[in-house]
């Protein structure tokens, strides 16, 4: 797998095993959402690791479109009915969500996990923030989880807990996970 040009002109190539290319710009794999259209984040795509996000065996790659300051935006690219696709979220309140931010700071972390949800292949979207970082007392965690259906994301469940601040030194296993990604293949801190 390759990326080449730069910006919004950037594409991506797979090669699969029979050697024939599949190639796509990653603008033409992020069309429009509503009224936004993500191909309008890209800067600066660098592929970030490549695994098996879905258990099947095939390798998808995490592409970074842009960075903040202390958060990275990547997509999940792979092969789906022939075709370069990116994952997409299909139902929920972040239906059509394709950029699945990682890392943050102290005061919000965002993560991911590949993981069985609910029998099946499965996708675990992380999230943690404090609230009012002026008093900080606890963070909210959040926790969506998906099945893959090819390259589609579809809600199974939604989980919501807060934490409190950790003491130096710790924090508590579920709410680490928030800024960080485990996938197979992938380090589990991508950074």
């Amino acid at each position: 797998m390759t990326l080449s040009g730069s910006g919004k002109s950037t594409s991506i190539t797979y090669t699969l095993e029979s050697g024939q290319q599949l190639t796509s710009s990653l603008a033409a794999l992020l069309p429009p959402c509503g009224a936004r259209s993500d191909a309008d984040t890209i800067y600066q795509p660098r592929i970030l690791g490549v695994g098996d996000f879905r258990g099947d065996g095939r390798s998808e790659a995490l592409i970074e479109l842009y960075r903040g300051a202390s958060t990275q935006f990547p997509v999940v690219v792979g092969i789906d009915r022939g075709s370069v696709e990116t994952a997409t979220v299909i139902d929920g309140a972040n239906a059509c969500q394709r950029i699945f931010p990682i890392a943050g700071s102290v005061t919000h972390g965002n993560g991911f996990a590949c993981a069985v949800v609910a029998g099946r292949p499965g996708f675990q979207v992380l999230q943690a923030g404090l609230p009012n970082p002026a008093k900080a007392t606890a963070y909210d965690w959040y926790r969506a989880d998906y099945q893959w259906q090819g390259l589609n994301l579809h809600l199974v469940g939604l989980e919501h807990r807060t934490y409190p601040v950790p003491a130096a030194g710790g924090m508590a296993p579920p709410l680490a996970a928030a800024w960080q990604v485990h996938c197979q293949g992938l380090p589990a801190w991508v950074a």
